[in-house]
C-alpha cells in the first residue's frame, strides 16, 4: 500500500498500479484542488501567532510573530528568493501517470527511480514515499536566514536549546492539510519546507520536515521521524531525562517532539495520537 502520514483526515483509496509487479493500493486525502497555488484542509491557526508572506523585489518577505521558548514574544523577518522556492515546489511531486500500469523492465525501472528523485520520493518495495531526507538536504539553503535568527538570539545553544527553539517556531505556524495531488502531480499530502515558508502553514509530515531542515545545523544531530496511524512526529537522539517519552532506534535513545500542535508539547512529550507505532526511520545523518 502506498502510505503516508495523513495528519487528522482517515485515507481513501485513490486507485490501483502495478509497482515492481505487485498489485498496490494508492491511498491519500480526499483531492481538493487550490483556489490560487495551493489550500488546505481543516486549516487551524494560534490566536496568539502571526504569519504575513508578501512579494517583494522577487523575494517572499515573511513576517512572524510567535512564542518561543518560554513563551517569549518573538517577531523575526526574513527574506527568500522567489525564484528558489518556486523552483523548488515546481520541482516536488511525480506525475500520477507513474500510479499507471507498467512493465517492470530494467529500464522502466531506472527512469521511474530518477523520476521519483527529481521529485523528492523513493520507492521501497512496493511503498513510494517521500524522500524526507532528500527533501531537507534540497531546502536547507531556504532556512538558513532563520537559523541566523536563532544563533543571533542563542549564541552557543544546547541540543535541548535548539529543539525547544524549533519546536515552538513550528508549532506556533497555522496547521492544514495539503492535497494528496495538484496540477497532475502526486505531493503526497505533504509540502516541502520552503513551500511550508512560502504559504504559512503546514500539516504533521510538512512541519516535522520543516523542523528537520532547521534543526540539520545543529552539530552531530541524529534524527528519525515516528510514523503512527493519522500522524508523525520526530524523534532527537538525546538522552530523555525523567518524564520524557522516547523510543530506542538501532540501539540509540531518540527523545520524542511534537512540531505540531495548538498544545505546543515541550521535548519529550507526545500526544495521545502516538500509540502504535507503524515505521521509524533514519533522516538524520542524511540517508
Amino acid at each position: 500500500m502506498i502510505s503516508r502520514a495523513l495528519g487528522a483526515l482517515a485515507a481513501s483509496v485513490l486507485g490501483v498500479c502495478w509497482l515492481n509487479g505487485q498489485l498496490v493500493q494508492i491511498c491519500g486525502e480526499a483531492i481538493r484542488y487550490p483556489q490560487n497555488q495551493v489550500s488546505p484542509h481543516s486549516y487551524r491557526a494560534s490566536p496568539k501567532s502571526k504569519y504575513e508572506v508578501d512579494e517583494s523585489g522577487g523575494n517572499y518577505a515573511v513576517k512572524y510573530a510567535f512564542s518561543g521558548p518560554e513563551s517569549v514574544s518573538l517577531q523575526w523577518n526574513w527574506m527568500m528568493q522567489k525564484s528558489a522556492v518556486d523552483g523548488i515546489w515546481n520541482s516536488y511531486g511525480i506525475p500520477m501517470t507513474m500510479f499507471n500500469p507498467y512493465s517492470p523492465t530494467p529500464d522502466v525501472i531506472a527512469s521511474r527511480e530518477k523520476i521519483m528523485k527529481s521529485g523528492g520520493f523513493k520507492q521501497d518495495n512496493s511503498v513510494i514515499r517521500p524522500n524526507y531526507s532528500e527533501i531537507m538536504r534540497a531546502n536547507r539553503n531556504m532556512v538558513a536566514p532563520i537559523v541566523e535568527l536563532a544563533n543571533k538570539l542563542q549564541p552557543n545553544p544546547t541540543l535541548a536549546d535548539r529543539v525547544s527553539m524549533w519546536l515552538t517556531f513550528c508549532q506556533d505556524m497555522p496547521y492544514g492539510i495539503p492535497p494528496s495531488q495538484i496540477d497532475g502531480k502526486f505531493i503526497g499530502g505533504m509540502l516541502p519546507p520552503a513551500s511550508v515558508l512560502a504559504v504559512g502553514w503546514g500539516d504533521c509530515d510538512s512541519k516535522s520536515t520543516l523542523f528537520g531542515t532547521l534543526l540539520s545545523f545543529h552539530p552531530n544531530v541524529k534524527m528519525v521521524f515516528v510514523s503512527v496511524p493519522g500522524h508523525q512526529l520526530v524523534g532527537v537522539r538525546a538522552q530523555a531525562i525523567s518524564g520524557q517519552d522516547s523510543i530506542e532506534f538501532e540501539g540509540e535513545e531518540y527523545v520524542l517532539c511534537e512540531p505540531v500542535g495548538l498544545a505546543r508539547l515541550p521535548m519529550g512529550k507526545k500526544s495521545s495520537l502516538v500509540t502504535t507505532i507503524v515505521s521509524t526511520r533514519r533522516v538524520l545523518p542524511f540517508e
